[in-house]
């Protein structure tokens, strides 16, 4: 019986320690490519994260996203219809952006989708700005939490 007790015990504990917060969830084979505000970059094809220092240049480290995150980028991409999207979205702005940080580009691969977007500041009004807006920013907001990213030098200066 208190054999029986301990097995019981150690499996279910088993269980809690290996079913973490990704439970229920599968890894999935979902990369992502983005260019952002000005030198920044994160490639998971190849999985580093570049940094934009400013003055300082630039600086590097590996990367990937968790499987928590991956299914959180597809979910957004999903929710913004980013695999529909065109491949370029021109600004509807009616003023400049000065410094502009150049081109902006996202591409995200997930089994037979393979996709990318481009676009320029500044982001106009239009629905499709909104969106790649709303899922770049969402990306954005993981990388730079990310201890990835925390662990990279301060940029110094800024672009005028």
């Amino acid at each position: 019986m208190k054999f029986l007790s301990l097995i019981t015990i150690l499996f279910l504990s088993f269980m809690l320690i290996n079913c973490s917060c990704n439970c229920g969830q599968e890894d999935i084979d979902l990369k992502v490519h983005m260019k952002f505000e000005f030198k920044n970059e994160v490639n998971t094809f190849e999985n580093y994260l570049i940094k934009d220092l400013v003055q300082a240049g630039t600086a590097d480290t590996t990367f990937s996203f968790s499987i928590e995150q991956k299914h959180a980028i597809l979910e957004m991409a999903n929710e913004v219809g980013f695999f529909d999207m065109p491949k370029e979205i021109k600004s509807t702005s009616d003023f400049e952006q000065d410094p502009a940080p150049g081109q902006q580009m996202l591409r995200i691969k997930f089994e037979k989708w393979d996709h990318t977007v481009v676009w320029s500041y500044p982001v106009g009004q239009s629905e499709l700005e909104q969106k790649i807006k709303k899922l770049s920013y969402f990306i954005i907001g993981i990388i730079i939490d990310s201890p990835e990213y925390k662990g990279l030098p301060q940029a110094t200066g800024g672009y005028l």
